[in-house]
Order: structure tokens, then C-alpha cells, then sequence
């Protein structure tokens, strides 16, 4: 046996001794503890802690206010009172000077709610009316100015002894063959006449003119007289020559039919409620969580003769609609107040020339107070504007929008495979009668949106403090340029607002835990889909809007009343007595002006009626050029309205109660016409008489040569001269300028 092996078994049998030896060890170290521990001292005894608590309670309980009421502190003294009357006591105590510097008790954290979907509001108060007129655009390749090209040219006259070289050099310069004629959109051959407006019609004068803020009228070329048109257009380069022909890029005027579809936004009202749903909510963002509106949708239906007929309601393309702005040859000047504009509903006026600004207007938006030079539009290159650095990441292309009043330029999204060969095309196809666009336009413009997408509309709402917005209501304005004739119509509209809980940029998207549960299951929805379709819709869309009252587009043409003159009376002077000459029937002049697409202008003539005349007449036209504002003839032009004269009144002199009157001071007329759609109207010559004279385009009357004996004889008799060549003859062409009666021609 090994000595390990030994020991280890002694170990084993002696283990029990080792154990008790440990344990009498402990004993004696715990007794010996005890022992040495200092006992309680002798004076502290359970007696004592007794007496001790006894004496506290005695303490406690007994009144001590009889040990210090004599002290100097506890005296008492007298106190006056003074008793208050009724206004002293019912007067407020003022509580400012009051105030706690800080709250009672303030919270330690604020309560958040999970974030939820605020109610979009629809576009409210749809208001549609239908246009006509001459639009500015760019030309192409190929176009032709037709109003020039078939306008009556006259023969070149010999020239007369004896003219001055000053006088031939003046004519080289205005009718030569690179005269200025030829430059302004006129005939420039030789013997052809230039004549303008006079200083009234130019000062009266509406709509957007090339080369100029438009809109506003021409109120301020007013001064210039006869010569003003002509050198305002010299300035804007119509590129038309005396040919009609026109240079690729210059700008020139195409007759176009449109409706104007108007609606107010409630924004503020919008606003407040993102408020109030958002502001409270958990990862509230000011900027992110204000609304912001991004596009919208049109939607168009034609109504029938039947009033319960189902609506077939039909997408209108906007991105067409915005492709074919870049054609346009400027921007109307803004005519309502930039507050009420934004830069994605407000689709900007067309360049209509002719005509007054106001069919951009809506009833529930006030008109700008201040010209700004600043809407002048900036025409982009077309690269540029398809490709620029604002297009949304949205499936189809790039929807952004024309830029607003006040911006730079303008960058309308990009158009489909084609979109603007066949916009083009169609333009080639107008015809007389025509809608502007032909097939291939309206056909586009009418199959839908494609794949249309959005552009960011940016805080254009808020106020300039940064807090609520100080306008109620957002214009919405947008055009529908493929309207035909004879039809009637209805739209409705959807506005498209950032998604405030799945913005457009992810990384200001709010947290996902923040998002209730019903939001939650939206978004996650909408990432699903837009994984499988590679895009992102980072918009939501409000309700369609109310339908809009049927519109249609207006007759295209206009009757004015003119001047009557009547037979002089049959007077018994003996008696005292006058009565109208039997038989006799006033003889009246009236204005025709119709509308012409292929021209693209208002063909004004004027002609004598009779009761049973009717306005359907021929005759050679004098017509206003939209672009140069020179005056052309077109011959033999047939004016047709259905219009049927029943009754003429007026022409009688007024009574000489006042010496300033004179022989030729007569009353106003007035007529009784049938119009095309069988319906009885009134007109009546003050209140056409602004209208007729602003288009009354025919040659000024020429002085008769008098012998000088003849120069100091009485006035009145070159009266009656202008009064038989007014109303002579009674031919189609209505004579010459007119007689005065009190009112000036502006001649």
C-alpha cells in the first residue's frame, strides 16, 4: 500500500473528530462575544422611559397660551374699520398685477395621440362660361396669316403731278417692298394704303397684345394716333409678310373657341383642419403637415336633350391642355389678386387678343388692385422644359404644372409618345368652323390623363407671418380647348393634396409607430402597391365636386344699333300742329359682326335697314388685323345672322327746350329684331353706341372742295352733306361715316 493511499484513509475514519473540534471551536468564540458586551447603564430604566412619555403628552395636550399672551409680540391693538360703500365693493379687482409667473403645476410630459388622416375638402362654387377669339401662338412651319392673304389689294393709282420727293420717299418707306408694311402683317405692294385705328378705339382697345404685359387694354397707346398700331407692331415682329406667309417661331394669332372652368378652394378652411387634427399628434411637422395641393383632375359631359339622362362623364387631359400653353405666343397679364392664386390650380390666361381679361375671373376672387410687371411670362426652350430639374418621380412623366403669377418661366410637363406631333397636326386641320384643333387635338385631348402624375404645390397658402392663411378660398382655373359647336356641357373637378402621412419625400415620411392603426394599414397599402409599380403616390384625392350648370358655346356673332333718321314731320303752322308724313319709314343703320375661325378676327359691316330688313347681306369688309392692328377689306364678304328688323323708333329731333340744342340733336334709336333662335330682343343705340364705334372701321368721309365763297356760309349745310352721304342711296355698304348728333365718331 502506498503512503497516499494511507493517508487519505486516515482522513476517512477520523473525519468526525475534525467536524466536532470545528464546532466546540465556534461555541466558545460566541460565548466569550456575549460576554464582553458593555450592559445598559444603570440609570436608564423602564420607570424613567415611562415618566418621559407621560410628560410629552401632558405637553401636547395643555393650552400654553396663558405662558405668552403677555408677551410684547401677542398685544392686542385697536384696528379702525372702514366699511365700504356698494360701487367700491362691486368694482373688479384688476388681476394683472396677479399673474403667476408660471403654471400651478405643470405637466410633466405632453399628451400625444396617434397620428390620423385629416378630411380633404372638394373645390366648391364651379362657375363655366364659353369664349371666342383670336389667341397669340408661335408658328411653325408652313403656317399661313389668311386674313392677309385674301384681303382686297388695290390697284396701284398713277401718281399725280407735281408731288413733292419728300411724299414718294414716305411712301417707299410705308409700302415698299420691304417697307414697313410688309414687316406689320400687311400687303406690301405697291399702291396697297395702311390704315389704323384712331386714338378712341385704340384707347379701347382689350386683351393681350405681343410685345406687352397684356390684359390690361391699350389705354396708355391712346396718345399715340393713327400711327400708334403701327409702330406698337413693328415692336412685335407678327413675322407675317405682305404674302401672308409667316417665319417659323414668330408669333401670330389663330382663332380659337374655349370654356373657362372656375372654382374656389377652401384653403383656410382645409388648413385649420390639418390643424387640428395633426397638431397634437405624435412627430407633428409645421411644414410637412400644412396642405399642399399638388394637381387635379377635370372631368367633362356632354348633355343631352333629355334632363334624366345619365352623365357619361369623361377625363379631359390637362397634360395636353399645359403641352399646349407652351405653344401660346405670351401670357395675359394676371387679373386676379396673386393672394388667391396657386401655382398648380391656377392655370394661367390664354394671350386672347380682342377681348376683355375678365373670363379669368371668378365671382368669389377680387381682381388684382396693382399692375405687376413681374407676370410677364418666360417662354422656356421646350428641352428644357421637358427635362428640367422639377420633374416628379411619378409613373407616366412629369406633371408640374404651369408656373405661376410671379415666377420665371414655365415648365408643363412632358406629353405622351406623339402628344405634340398630333396637337400640331391638328392645328393643320382647322378649318371655317372648326374648333381650333381638328381631329387629332381633340381626340387627344379627350382620351384622358395617361399616365399623369403630380407636381409639389409647395406652401403658397400660408400667410407671410408664417400662421393661418389671410384668404379664405384658392382659385382653381383651368381651360377646355375642344369644345365644339352646338353642343352643351358639364364639368366637375378632384383636387389632388400631398399625402401628409406618406409624403412625397421619404425622409420626412413620420415614423411608422407614430400612425394609428387605421393610417397604418393605408400607408402600408400604398407601399405595396407602389413597390409593384415602381412609383410613388405620395398624394390623396378629394371628393369630384358639384357638377357645373351647362354651358355651350355662344353664337359667333354680335348686332349692334346705330343711328335712325326719319322724315321731317308735316307742319301746320297756322294750327300749330305736326304729324309724321304718311307713308314715310325711318331709315336706320345697324352693325353686323361675325365671328370668322379661319380668319380668326371679328368681321364688323354695317348696312341701312328698314322694318322686314334682315341682317343677311354681302358687301366689302373692313376688318381689324388681331396682330398688326392695321385695318384690311375683304371683298365681297357674306354676313349671315337670321336676324329680322320688326320695328325701328327713335331719330325725332328733341324738343328745343335748351338753346345749346341743335337741328341735328335727335332721339336715340331703338330696335325690335328676331335673332337666329327665334326670340324677341331689344337693342338700342346708347348702349351699343361704344361698341359700334370702337368697331366702325370704315374710311373717314373725304372734305368736300368748296369755293371760297362758299367758306364763310353756314355749317349746317356740310351737316346735311355728311347726313345725305351717310343715308343716300340706300346701298349695302351704308354710305359714308355717318352724321353727327351731339356725339362725336372719334373721327
Amino acid at each position: 500500500m502506498s503512503a497516499n493511499a494511507a493517508e487519505s484513509g486516515f482522513f476517512v475514519r477520523h473525519v468526525e473528530k475534525f467536524v466536532l473540534g470545528v464546532v466546540m471551536l465556534l461555541v466558545g468564540f460566541f460565548i466569550y462575544s456575549g460576554m464582553s458586551i458593555e450592559p445598559f447603564p444603570e440609570k436608564q430604566t423602564p420607570d424613567d422611559l415611562k415618566t418621559l412619555a407621560a410628560r410629552a403628552e401632558k405637553t401636547i395636550e395643555q393650552d400654553s397660551w396663558s405662558n405668552v399672551q403677555d408677551e410684547p409680540e401677542r398685544a392686542t391693538k385697536d384696528i379702525t374699520i372702514r366699511l365700504h360703500s356698494r360701487d367700491e365693493v362691486m368694482t373688479p379687482i384688476p388681476s394683472d398685477p396677479y399673474q403667476p409667473q408660471m403654471a400651478w403645476s405643470n405637466p410633466e410630459f405632453r399628451l400625444q395621440a396617434k397620428r390620423t388622416d385629416p378630411e380633404l375638402y372638394p373645390a366648391i362654387n364651379l362657375e363655366v362660361s364659353a369664349h371666342y377669339g383670336p389667341v397669340a401662338l408661335l408658328a411653325r412651319d408652313g403656317d399661313e396669316d389668311l386674313l392677309l392673304q385674301d384681303q382686297l389689294v388695290e390697284e396701284e393709282e398713277p401718281k399725280r403731278r407735281g408731288r413733292r420727293k419728300d411724299d414718294d420717299d414716305e411712301d417707299d418707306l410705308l409700302s415698299g417692298p420691304g417697307g414697313l408694311s410688309g414687316m406689320m402683317g400687311v400687303a406690301g405692294g405697291a399702291g396697297s394704303e395702311i390704315r389704323s385705328l384712331n386714338e378712341e378705339q385704340l384707347g379701347n382697345l382689350e386683351g393681350y397684345r405681343p410685345g406687352s404685359s397684356g390684359g390690361g387694354g391699350m389705354s396708355s397707346m391712346g396718345g399715340m394716333g393713327g400711327m400708334g398700331a403701327e409702330m406698337m407692331s413693328m415692336g412685335n415682329a407678327p413675322g407675317a409678310s405682305g404674302n401672308g406667309t409667316v417665319a417659323a417661331g414668330s408669333v401670330i394669332h389663330k382663332g380659337l373657341r374655349f370654356v373657362a372652368i372656375k372654382a374656389v378652394v377652401p384653403y383656410k378652411k382645409q388648413w385649420f383642419e390639418n390643424e387640428s387634427v395633426l397638431q397634437d399628434a405624435v412627430a407633428y411637422n409645421p411644414l410637412r403637415d400644412i396642405p399642399k395641393y399638388v394637381y387635379y383632375k377635370v372631368e367633362r359631359a356632354e348633355v343631352g336633350n333629355d334632363p334624366n339622362a345619365k352623365l357619361e362623364w369623361k377625363e379631359l387631359s390637362t397634360r395636353r391642355a399645359q403641352a399646349f400653353a407652351r405653344l401660346w405666343g405670351g401670357r395675359s397679364d394676371e387679373v386676379v389678386d396673386p393672394r388667391y392664386l396657386d401655382p398648380q390650380l391656377s392655370f394661367p390666361a390664354p394671350p386672347l387678343m380682342m377681348r376683355s381679361g375678365d373670363f379669368a375671373l371668378h365671382s368669389q376672387t377680387p381682381r388684382k388692385r396693382v399692375f405687376d410687371q413681374s407676370a410677364t411670362l418666360q417662354r422656356k426652350p421646350v428641352e428644357e422644359s421637358l427635362d428640367g430639374p422639377d420633374r416628379p418621380d411619378v409613373p407616366g412623366g412629369p406633371v408640374n404644372g404651369l408656373i405661376g403669377p410671379g415666377a420665371t418661366g414655365m415648365n408643363p410637363g412632358a406629353m405622351g409618345a406623339g402628344g405634340e406631333n398630333a396637337m400640331m397636326e391638328g392645328m393643320n386641320g382647322m378649318e371655317e368652323g372648326g374648333s381650333g384643333y381638328g381631329a387629332g387635338m381633340g381626340a387627344g385631348m379627350a382620351a384622358g390623363m395617361g399616365g399623369m402624375g403630380a407636381g409639389m404645390g409647395g406652401m403658397t397658402g400660408a400667410s407671410p407671418t408664417g400662421g393661418a392663411p389671410d384668404v379664405d378660398y384658392k382659385l382653381f382655373r383651368f381651360y377646355d380647348f375642344t369644345v365644339e359647336p352646338k353642343k352643351r356641357y358639364r364639368y366637375r373637378i378632384q383636387l389632388w393634396l400631398e399625402d401628409v402621412n406618406y409624403p412625397r419625400n421619404p425622409q420626412l415620411a413620420p415614423p411608422a409607430s407614430s400612425l394609428s392603426d387605421a393610417v397604418s394599414r393605408r400607408v402600408n397599402e400604398k407601399k405595396a402597391a407602389d413597390a409593384a409599380s415602381k412609383s410613388r403616390k405620395y398624394w390623396r384625392e378629394t371628393e369630384w365636386s358639384e357638377p357645373s350648370d351647362i354651358v355651350s358655346v355662344p353664337r359667333q356673332y354680335q348686332v349692334y344699333a346705330g343711328m335712325v333718321r326719319t322724315d321731317k314731320p308735316v307742319v301746320i303752322r297756322d294750327k300749330g300742329i305736326s304729324y309724321p308724313k304718311p307713308g314715310g319709314e325711318p331709315n336706320a343703320q345697324m352693325m353686323a359682326v361675325v365671328w370668322n375661325p379661319k380668319y380668326g378676327a371679328d368681321i364688323p359691316g354695317i348696312i341701312n335697314v328698314f322694318r322686314g330688313s334682315v341682317l343677311d347681306f354681302t358687301q366689302n369688309a373692313d376688318v381689324l388685323h388681331p396682330m398688326s392692328l392695321n385695318i384690311l377689306t375683304l371683298p365681297e364678304y357674306k354676313y349671315q345672322t337670321g336676324n329680322i328688323v320688326l320695328d325701328i323708333r327713335g331719330g325725332d329731333a328733341l324738343p328745343s327746350l335748351n338753346s345749346s340744342l341743335k337741328a341735328s340733336d335727335l332721339s336715340p334709336g331703338e330696335f325690335l329684331l328676331i335673332d337666329s333662335a327665334g326670340e324677341m330682343v331689344v337693342h338700342n343705340e346708347l348702349d351699343d353706341l361704344v361698341s359700334f364705334r370702337n368697331l366702325d372701321f370704315r374710311k373717314p368721309p373725304e372734305p368736300k372742295k368748296r369755293k371760297e365763297k362758299d367758306k364763310d356760309e353756314d355749317g349746317m349745310e356740310g351737316m346735311t352733306g355728311m347726313e345725305a352721304g351717310m343715308f343716300g342711296g340706300g346701298d349695302d355698304e351704308g354710305g359714308g361715316r355717318g352724321r353727327s348728333r351731339g356725339r362725336s365718331r372719334g373721327r
